[in-house]
């Protein structure tokens, strides 16, 4: 059995290694597969689902397949919820955004998003850091996985911040709503408004989603209340047939 963990942009795959060996499903310990959003070839969301998902497919073998992501990982996995639902035995999924609606709102959003990614191709990372963990969404908080830049690739990383942009992403509510399997757990900090807002409206509007919050924590909610976080999943866990 396994738990696919998706990691945010500025972040590595290690940010899950610390949650090894803390869940289990029906007695038996899930096994974390880690796999690395700056090695996937895909250029859009359609392919990296698509490659996603059939990877996960092949080597499932009748096996519960669990997925968890966080950010541009929760907004990845809601694609791949939507792609194979039925590949999943569940869902968890934090702070993550399911699509806007309208066109005007996702061309501000690649602007946006197209700005970021020139910056981070040409700026000092330090600096531009900085200014990314002071944005509204993080509450001030410092990070508590601070990224070694070293382990980046500048052009991949600016390819990601337009490439997997919510100004590109699939407009998520009808095809959520319209789920029937799998449940789905939507986590948020309790100071993350932003994020609390759309959990509460992902949990009014699709049946299979189940909105919780996590008290001491904004955005990065796994690293900034870690035993809660691993409490809250592992009773989903205990909790889904």
């Amino acid at each position: 059995m396994n738990l696919w963990c998706l990691h945010g942009n500025l972040q590595q795959p290690s940010v899950w290694h610390p949650f090894k060996n803390c869940w289990s499903y029906q007695g038996k310990p899930l096994a974390l597969k880690c796999p690395s959003l700056w090695r996937n070839p895909a250029t859009d969301f359609t392919s990296w689902t698509n490659h996603f998902t059939n990877s996960v497919a092949a080597i499932a073998d009748n096996q519960s397949q669990w997925l968890l992501g966080y950010s541009l990982g929760g907004r990845l996995a809601l694609h791949a919820a939507c792609s194979q639902p039925s590949l999943w035995t569940g869902v968890v999924v934090i702070g993550a955004h399911p699509g806007y609606q309208t066109q005007s709102e996702r061309k501000k959003q690649l602007a946006w998003d197209t700005k970021w990614a020139g910056r981070f191709s040409n700026e000092p990372w330090e600096i531009l850091l900085e200014e990314w963990n002071e944005l509204p969404v993080f509450g001030g908080i410092p990070n508590p996985t601070k990224p070694d830049l070293n382990t980046f690739d500048r052009r991949k990383v600016a390819a990601t911040f337009t490439r997997f942009s919510k100004g590109q992403q699939s407009y998520l509510i009808p095809a959520l709503s319209a789920l029937q399997t799998p449940p789905i757990l939507y986590i948020t900090g309790e100071k993350d408004t932003r994020y609390h807002t759309i959990g509460q409206m992902l949990q009014t509007h699709c049946p299979t989603v189940q909105h919780v919050v996590i008290p001491n924590a904004c955005h990065r909610v796994p690293w900034e209340n870690t035993p809660a976080f691993i409490k809250i999943i592992q009773v989903f866990l205990d909790q889904t047939p």
